[in-house]
């Protein structure tokens, strides 16, 4: 099982990130997701912060 997921410097923008989002809603396992140095939208890292 997988608990931690590293994409970070991946170039993800504000639609790959609302991919990994809707992804996470299903998640039932990751406890760790880095996305730093990614181009993700403020709202987005809000978002994940709460999950």
């Amino acid at each position: 099982t997988q608990t931690t997921l590293d994409l970070g410097a991946n170039q993800i923008g504000a639609e790959g990130a609302q991919h990994i989002a809707n992804a996470l809603n299903n998640n039932k396992t990751l406890t760790t997701l880095d996305l730093r140095g990614n181009q993700t939208k403020d709202e987005f890292d809000e978002a994940t912060v709460d999950y």
